[in-house]
């Protein structure tokens, strides 16, 4: 079985997402029109751990990281959160809705 890793990586830090341009357009990478998500909860050391794999760099308070994946004709899309959302609108709620635009081969122009 042949695989193909799309790093489509999301690094969102307070100090990043406050620089950050919100009215920024997503940049479609790929075409993705069906995803299998998986959500992993992990510990913040896990998450930069992961993120290193990748080959990326930790930046100061990661909120969230994924991963594109295809294997053939499908994509699978493993994001990483250190913390579960608490409210409908928190920061966590925000970050997890960031992370599956990346699964849905979105990206932004600090990708």
């Amino acid at each position: 079985m042949h695989c193909v890793v799309l790093v489509v990586a999301a690094w969102i830090a307070p100090a990043r997402a406050g620089n950050a341009d919100p009215l920024a357009p997503w940049v479609s990478t790929v075409q993705v029109d069906e995803v299998v998500v998986r959500i992993h909860w992990v510990s913040y050391r896990e998450l930069l751990a992961v993120a290193r794999t990748y080959g990326k760099r930790p930046q100061a308070k990661a909120m969230g990281f994924s991963v594109l994946r295809k294997s053939g004709d499908a994509y699978r899309c493993d994001i990483y959160m250190p913390t579960r959302p608490v409210r409908v609108a928190d920061r966590m709620t925000a970050s997890l809705g960031h992370e599956i635009a990346h699964c849905l081969g979105l990206s932004h122009d600090d990708d």
